[in-house]
């Protein structure tokens, strides 16, 4: 008898790759004989976060919608035509029992190819502002693991379940005096970590330009993840600091958190579920150039909860030493939002949706 097959797809920034890699690391555990694959695109960040983790990796030739620079769309329709023939190539050969989509624009020709072929799938929805392709495909979903429950009123009721959001198992797991020393940092010293993605946020740059020397002459330590496209040009006119690790991308993201006092980033879904389980208190810088403003929304959950301050994108470059200063000379405010974002956290996001996974199987193959 064959093993039974997962065909996992999400992709494109670490918000969709990361939960993806969670949830197969939880099925591998789980359900052992079970074969896990992945389909992605081949020039983004799951091309290499994938193969890394120990799964196979199947490129499909696709892109998303340029909402900017509009004249770029009208090869759209050719190149999803082509997305869809490589997906149902994929799943005709894969022959998976079970699809898990965690969003980005790759999962739309894989959904659509396991609709075709009768695959039944699970979404994976992160932020509390769903995307419309979430939207679209949940009314043939089996299930809908949402990251909020702010998402839960836009699918059908009875398919949603408020799992949150999938994260790595080490998160909020690695003694501070360890994470520290990966950094070459003390560990009793006001440590920031900051932070944009896994691409990087120019607004969060900027700021933290304007704002470095004022922290480490007040004995501070920075973590900065600059992102790529910013990392030479900060680094040429910066310089290097004892106190001061930056670069372009962290991947040792268990080790960063473990060293931080408060974190600096962006309102995405997978980093608040990070940040949660880490518990820590956060300044958030919401993107105001994401589809439906989905950041500010995810923002707006922390803020009421005392998790977290929240600074406009236009705001962020002068406001934000002065918050980070107020935070650093205010223990008891700072310990009260770390327990505030650990009442937020659901750290059995990933055995959840694995358990879901596993119900799926054992209906369809007995596993």
């Amino acid at each position: 008898m064959k093993s039974p097959r997962v065909l996992l797809t999400g992709g494109g920034t670490g918000g969709h790759v990361y939960p993806a890699v969670a949830i197969a690391d939880a099925l591998r555990q789980l359900c052992p004989q079970v074969e896990l694959a992945f389909a992605g695109t081949a020039e983004r960040l799951e091309a290499k976060v994938v193969p890394r983790a120990g799964y196979p990796f199947y490129p499909i030739p696709t892109r998303g919608l340029d909402r900017r620079r509009w004249w770029r769309n009208a090869a759209l329709p050719f190149v999803l035509s082509r997305a869809l023939r490589g997906a149902l190539r994929l799943v005709r050969r894969f022959r998976p029992c079970v699809v898990v989509a965690t969003g980005g624009y790759v999962a739309v020709p894989v959904l659509t190819a396991a609709v075709l072929c009768r695959i039944p799938y699970i979404l994976q929805e992160q932020n509390s502002y769903p995307g419309l392709a979430n939207r679209y495909f949940a009314r043939w979903a089996r299930w809908v693991c949402v990251g909020f429950e702010a998402a839960a009123p836009f699918f059908p009721r009875d398919r949603v379940r408020v799992t949150g959001n999938p994260v790595r198992a080490d998160i909020g797991t690695i003694p501070r005096t360890q994470a520290a020393g990966r950094w070459g940092f003390d560990p009793d010293r006001f440590t920031v970590l900051a932070m944009g993605g896994s691409l990087g946020a120019e607004t969060i740059n900027r700021a933290m330009q304007r704002w470095v020397y004022a922290y480490l002459e007040a004995g501070w330590q920075v973590l900065w993840q600059t992102g790529p496209a910013a990392y030479g040009q900060l680094q040429g006119q910066i310089g290097p600091h004892a106190r001061l690790y930056m670069s372009p991308f962290l991947e040792a993201m268990a080790e960063a958190y473990g060293a931080a006092d408060v974190v600096v980033c962006r309102a995405g879904a997978l980093t608040l579920s990070e940040l949660a389980c880490a518990g820590l208190p956060a300044v958030l810088v919401p993107s105001p150039h994401v589809v439906a403003d989905h950041q500010r929304r995810n923002a707006e959950v922390f803020l009421r909860a005392g998790a977290a301050v929240v600074l406009e994108d236009a705001k962020a470059e002068a406001g934000l030493g002065p918050v980070l200063r107020a935070l650093a000379e205010d223990t008891d405010t700072r310990q009260r939002m770390a327990t505030r974002a650990l009442e937020l956290a659901r750290p059995r996001a990933a055995e959840q949706i694995a358990e879901l996974v596993r119900e799926l199987l054992e209906e369809r193959n007995g596993v």
